[in-house]
C-alpha cells in the first residue's frame, strides 16, 4: 500500500495514532500541520514524527466510545508510561514489520501487564480486549478542517513526483497515491496566464469553477460498485459487511470515496493527475477488495511485473508472500471477532460452535484458514490461522518452499504478528517451534545464497535479499527473548528465576537437536550467568538487543532501544556481559547487537578500563595503546543513565549511532572487523566531547 500523508486513509491513521497516544485536539492540529509541511515519505517516517511529539506531551483523555468498556481501556492506556503505551499502541493497532522496529518487545510486555492489572484480568484477555477496541479507533477520521494546509499561511513549492516501481495497482507513474489527493494539487502554484492574455480573461481564470470533478451520476455508480464489492467480499468470507469495516483496504476505499465526492474540477489537473487518472485509481481500490487467497494471487502477478525479464519463481514467490503478510492478518482478525461474538452471545461449547456455525467454518476453510479452539477458564478462545488443504490447493503456483511455508504456519507455531504470551504455559513447545523457525530461516538464506550464485543473476550488482525471512526475524527474535527470561511485571531483580525457565534451559542444553542452533547459544550464555548468581534474577537479566543471522540481516533492523537504557558504571546483567567480553573476548556474546560496543566503550572510559576500551576500537587512525591511554586519561567521565544511543544510518561504510548528552551529541561509527565489530577511531577530540561536565 503506497503512502502519502495527503491520502485520506493515512491522514486518518495519523489521527488515530495521535488519539491513542493522548494528544489533545490542539496538539493534533499542530502536529497535523507539521506532517503536511514535512511530507514524510513512508508510514514509518510519519509515525516516528508523531512518536517524537508524543514523548513530551501531557496525555489528555477524551471520549472515544459510548461503550463504557471501550472507554475504560482507552483511559487505562493513557496512564501507561510513554514507552510502554507506544509499544502497545503500535503492536496492537498498527501491526507492521517496519513499525515494530521502533519499539521494545519488553516495553510491550510491561505495558500489557500494567493494563492487565488495571483491568483486573490476564494478559491474553487484555490483548483480546484491545483487539476488540481496534474497530472503534479505526472509525476515527481526521476533521476536514485539518485535511490540507492553510494556503493563506503557507504556500509551499509544488511537490516533486517520486519514481515508483511498476506494480499492478499503479497503472502509471502519475497514479501514485501521493499524487491522488486534492491537497497535493492545492499545494502547487496556480497556473500563470499567457503573456498575451487579456486582463479580463485573467480575472475570469482566477474565479473558481464551482463544478464537481465527478458528476452525481458517476458518484452514484462508483458507490454502487463499492457497495457491491463489499457485499461480494463479505459473501465470499461468510461474514456481514459490518464485520469488515475495520479492514485497512475498506477504510482506504471509504476515505477515498468520501474525498472525491466533494472534489471540484479546479482541484485536479493543475500539478498532478487528471480526472481520468483518478478514475483509474478508484478502479484499483475496487479491485483491491478481494478475499485473502485472491490477494495472494494478485500479489504474485504484481511480482511478475516487478521482474518482467526474470523467470525466477523464487523471487516472485518471495515478494508475493511478503506483500501478502502485510494484509493477511486483517482477515484472521475478522473471523476471530465474529467467532468471539458468537461465543459470547450463545455461551457455546466447541462442539456447539462448530455444529451451529458449520457454514461459517466451511467459509473459513475455503479461504485458506483453520480454527483452533481452546478453553480459557469458563470461556472458549479461538485462534484463526492460515493453513489447511484448501490453502495448499490454491497456492500451487508458488515456489514449493513458499507454498510449504504458508501451509505449515500453524505447524511451526508462527502466525502473523504472533503473541508470545500464547506460549506462556509451554516453554518447551515454544523452544521446539523456535527451532523449526530457525531451520526454516536458514533454509531461506541457503536459497538466497544459491540464487545469488546463479550465473543468470550476475547482472544484479548487489545481489538479491529475500524478504520473507526478514519479516519472520523480528518475531523469531522476540520469541527468543521469551525463552531467556520472564519479563512480566511480577518478576523483578532479586527474585529467583522460576523452575519453568530453568527446566526449558536444561531441555535445550541437553537435547542434541538444538546443537549448533542460535537458541542453544543464547540460552547457554544466560544459563551460565544465572547459575553464577545462584539463579537469582539480577537486574536487567536477559534485557539486551540481539542480532542473529548477522551475515544476512542488517543488525540495525533488530535494534532495540531498551538495551541502551542502562547506567554506568554497569551493574547486574550488563556488567556480567561486559566482564565476559573483557576477560574472554566476543565469541560467547557475538549474537548481541553491535550497539553494545558503545555501551561497553563508555563504561570502560568511566571506570578507567583502558585496555578494554582500546580493544573495542579500530580504524586507520587508531594510535598505539600508550598514546590512546595518554589522551583518554586526561579527562574524567560520568555518563550515568545511558538512554540515548540511537541508530542514525547503516551503509557499507558502517553503522552510525548518536550518543546524546546534556551538552552535546557524539556520533560513533561501528564497522565490521575481521572477527566481529569495532568502533572506528577518528581522533582524540572525542575524549573532550565525552568528558563529564564535572571533570571536563
Amino acid at each position: 500500500m503506497q503512502f502519502s500523508i495527503e491520502e485520506p486513509y493515512w491522514k486518518n491513521k495519523a489521527e488515530q495514532l495521535m488519539i491513542q497516544l493522548g494528544f489533545s485536539e490542539s496538539e493534533r492540529e499542530r502536529v497535523s500541520g507539521k506532517l503536511f509541511t514535512d511530507q514524510p515519505e513512508s508510514e514509518s517516517d510519519c509515525m516516528q514524527i508523531i512518536l517524537n511529539e508524543a514523548s513530551h506531551i501531557q496525555p489528555e483523555i477524551e471520549t472515544i466510545s459510548p461503550h463504557a468498556d471501550d472507554q475504560e481501556i482507552h483511559e487505562a492506556l493513557q496512564e501507561l508510561p510513554f514507552a510502554q503505551k507506544s509499544a502497545v499502541v503500535l503492536t496492537v493497532f498498527h501491526p507492521s514489520a517496519q513499525l515494530q522496529k521502533m519499539i521494545s518487545a519488553d516495553d510491550y510486555q510491561e505495558g500489557l501487564s500494567r493494563l492487565s492489572g488495571h483491568l483486573d484480568t490476564d494478559q491474553s484477555q487484555t490483548e483480546k480486549l484491545l483487539r476488540f477496541l481496534k474497530p472503534t479507533y479505526d472509525h476515527i477520521e481526521m476533521p476536514e478542517a485539518r485535511e490540507s494546509l492553510n494556503q493563506e499561511e503557507e504556500t509551499p513549492e509544488p511537490l516533486p513526483t517520486k519514481k515508483q516501481k511498476a506494480v499492478k495497482p499503479i497503472a502509471s507513474a502519475v497514479l501514485v497515491i501521493g499524487l491522488l489527493s486534492g491537497a497535493m494539487f492545492l499545494l502547487g502554484d496556480p497556473p500563470v496566464a499567457d503573456d498575451g492574455q487579456g486582463a479580463q480573461e485573467a480575472e475570469e481564470d482566477d474565479e473558481p469553477e464551482n463544478e464537481k470533478a465527478f458528476t452525481d451520476e458517476e458518484i452514484e455508480d462508483l458507490e454502487a460498485s463499492l457497495n457491491e464489492k463489499k457485499e461480494q467480499l463479505a459473501e465470499t468470507l461468510g461474514l456481514k459487511v459490518d464485520d469488515l469495516n475495520f479492514l485497512a483496504v475498506i477504510q482506504q476505499a471509504d476515505s477515498h470515496f468520501k474525498y472525491i465526492k466533494g472534489m471540484m474540477k479546479q482541484d485536479v489537473g493543475t500539478a498532478g493527475p487528471g480526472i481520468e487518472d483518478m478514475k483509474q485509481y478508484t478502479g484499483y481500490l475496487l479491485d483491491s477488495l478481494n478475499p485473502p487467497l485472491t490477494v495472494l494471487r494478485n500479489s504474485y502477478e504484481q511480482s511478475e511485473e516487478m521482474y518482467p525479464d526474470n523467470e525466477n519463481e523464487l523471487l516472485k514467490s518471495d515478494m508475493a508472500v511478503s506483500m501478502f503478510m502485510d494484509t493477511a492478518n486483517d482477515f484472521t482478525l475478522a473471523y476471530e471477532l465474529k467467532l468471539e461474538e458468537l461465543i459470547r452471545e450463545n455461551n457455546y461449547s466447541e462442539a456447539d460452535l462448530r455444529q451451529n456455525n458449520s457454514e461459517l467454518f466451511e467459509k473459513i476453510s475455503s479461504n485458506g484458514m483453520e480454527v483452533k479452539v481452546n478453553q480459557s477458564g469458563e470461556q472458549l478462545d479461538t485462534t484463526v490461522y492460515y493453513g489447511g488443504p484448501e490453502l495448499k490447493a490454491q497456492t500451487d503456483y508458488l515456489h514449493p518452499e513458499y507454498q510449504q511455508f504458508i501451509s505449515s504456519l500453524h505447524e511451526i507455531g508462527l502466525r502473523m504478528y504472533v503473541n508470545r504470551e500464547e506460549y506462556k504455559d509451554s516453554l518447551t513447545e515454544m523452544a521446539d517451534q523456535l527451532l523449526n523457525i530457525e531451520k526454516l530461516m536458514m533454509n531461506f538464506f541457503s536459497l538466497q545464497d544459491s540464487l545469488n550464485e546463479d550465473e543468470g543473476m550476475e547482472t544484479y550488482q548487489f545481489g538479491h535479499e529475500l524478504q520473507v525471512p526478514r519479516r519472520i526475524n523480528y518475531q523469531y527474535t522476540d520469541l527468543m527473548k521469551s525463552i531467556i527470561s520472564d519479563h512480566s511485571m511480577s518478576v523483578g531483580a532479586g527474585i529467583d528465576i522460576s523452575d519453568n525457565y530453568r527446566d526449558v534451559w536444561q531441555y535445550i542444553l541437553n537435547n542434541e537437536k538444538f546443537n549448533d542452533s542460535n537458541i542453544k547459544k543464547v540460552v547457554s550464555l544466560n544459563q551460565w550467568i544465572a547459575e553464577k548468581n545462584q539463579y537469582e534474577r539480577i537486574a536487567g537479566f536477559g534485557d539486551v538487543s540481539i542480532s542473529l543471522f548477522r551475515d544476512y540481516i542488517d543488525p540495525l533492523s533488530n535494534f532495540n532501544h531498551s538495551s541502551a537504557s542502562v547506567s554506568t558504571p554497569l551493574s547486574g546483567y550488563m556488567e556480567e556481559i561486559y566482564q565476559i567480553y573483557a576477560t574472554e573476548g566476543y565469541e560467547r556474546i557475538d549474537f548481541i547487537n553491535p550497539q553494545i560496543l558503545i555501551v561497553f566503550y563508555l563504561n570502560a572510559l568511566e571506570t578507567g578500563d583502558y585496555e578494554t576500551a582500546y580493544s573495542l576500537l579500530g580504524g586507520e587512525n587508531l594510535p598505539d595503546y600508550e598514546s590512546f591511554v595518554q589522551a583518554a586519561s586526561q579527562y574524567e567521565y560520568e555518563f550515568g543513565y545511558i538512554n540515548d544511543v540511537v541508530p542514525v544510518s547503516s551503509s557499507n561504510d558502517g553503522m552510525v549511532f548518536t550518543f546524546n548528552q546534556s551538552r552535546n551529541s557524539v556520533n560513533f561509527t561501528i564497522t565490521e572487523s575481521e572477527d566481529w565489530y569495532h568502533i572506528r577511531y577518528n581522533s582524540a577530540d572525542i575524549f573532550e566531547a565525552l568528558a563529564s561536565e564535572v571533570g571536563g
